[in-house]
């Protein structure tokens, strides 16, 4: 009997340590990837796990993906508004709704993005995304040379699309951009990636 109670623990030592060794690979693995997390709270099993071997949401979306990290960076596992990928950069756990990055708020343009031509008296079509807390408001504003042009639209629903007038008293040439900015904080301002140019009809 002494000697069956011996083999039951060696055995259960032996499948806790299996499991132990199986987070500690994934967590290497979440450095690997990740190596700004390696010195912060991040680099914890609590990365993937909510007690014990219970796994939280992202911890089972990694499970579900096959152990891929970068498969599962634009969801959003914990639900809270935040990509996993935004949390993680972010030092905040994207896995726990209750945690989630502290900055208020971001928008991205993603038309016109570079290379396009807007013409005189027609109109131009405007897209772009907004993260956080933006408000419910942008303004659209017209940019070239790094000054202000003109503000294309003073305040319209962020709801991330808007047609905009290209009026004929706007100087023809290159070097423009597209600044949508948020109306709750001027501060959330997001600027296409590359100049598009205005030109006269014909």
């Amino acid at each position: 009997m002494p000697h069956v109670r011996t083999w039951l623990l060696v055995a259960l030592a032996l499948c806790l340590a299996s499991s132990a060794l199986a987070k500690n690979q994934y967590l290497f693995a979440a450095g690997l990837n990740y190596p700004e997390i390696t010195t912060t709270r991040l680099y914890d099993c609590s990365l993937c796990h909510a007690s014990g071997d219970n796994r939280n949401p992202y911890g089972m979306a990694f499970e579900a993906s096959g152990h891929n990290f970068q498969a599962i960076e634009d969801d959003d596992s914990d639900s809270d508004g935040f990509s996993n990928i935004t949390e993680i950069e972010a030092i905040t756990f994207p896995g726990n709704p209750l945690s989630f990055p502290f900055f208020f708020g971001s928008v991205k343009v993603l038309k016109p993005k570079g290379g396009e031509t807007w013409v005189h008296g027609t109109k131009a079509t405007v897209t772009w995304t907004s993260t956080g807390d933006v408000g419910d408001e942008v303004s659209i504003e017209l940019w070239r040379d790094g000054e202000k042009v003109a503000t294309l639209k003073n305040a319209v629903i962020n709801d991330g699309k808007q047609k905009v007038k290209v009026k004929p008293s706007l100087p023809a040439g290159s070097g423009y951009t597209v600044k949508v900015r948020s109306k709750l904080d001027l501060s959330i301002v997001g600027e296409c990636d590359s100049e598009f140019s205005i030109v006269a009809p014909g």
